[in-house]
C-alpha cells in the first residue's frame, strides 16, 4: 500500500512544491529584474531631462549672444549717427557764423554810408 498510494503521493507533493518553489523563485527573479529595469529607465528618464535641459540652457545663451550682438551694433550705429549729426551741427554752425559776420560787415558799412550821407546832406 505504500508503494501504492504513500510513495506516488509523496512524489507528487515533493513536484508540486518543488514546481511552486520554482515559481516562487522565478516570480522573485522577474520582480527583481522589473525593478532593476524601472530604476534603469528612471535614470534614463533623467538623463534624458538633464541633457535637454543643457541643451535649453544653450540655446538660451546663444541667443543672449546674438542680444548682446545686436544691442551692441546698435549702440556703435547710434553713437556714430550721433557723432556726425553734432559734426554737421557745428559745420552749420560755423558757416552761420561766418554769414552774419560777413552779413555784418555789410550792415555796418550802410550804417555807415547812410549817416555819412546824412551828415554831408546837412
Amino acid at each position: 500500500m505504500k508503494i501504492l498510494i504513500f510513495d506516488p503521493f509523496v512524489q507528487l507533493t515533493e513536484e508540486r512544491e518543488a514546481s511552486a518553489s520554482g515559481a516562487v523563485e522565478k516570480a522573485k527573479k522577474l520582480t527583481h529584474k522589473a525593478e532593476r529595469l524601472e530604476a534603469e529607465f528612471k535614470d534614463q528618464i533623467t538623463t534624458i531631462k538633464v541633457a535637454a535641459l543643457k541643451e535649453k540652457n544653450q540655446k538660451l545663451e546663444r541667443v543672449k549672444d546674438e542680444a548682446r550682438t545686436i544691442i551692441s551694433k546698435a549702440e556703435d550705429n547710434a553713437e556714430r549717427e550721433l557723432l556726425k549729426a553734432r559734426s554737421d551741427i557745428n559745420a552749420d554752425m560755423s558757416r552761420l557764423k561766418l554769414n552774419l559776420l560777413s552779413e555784418k560787415e555789410s550792415l555796418v558799412n550802410a550804417v555807415v554810408t547812410n549817416l555819412e550821407s546824412k551828415v554831408w546832406e546837412n
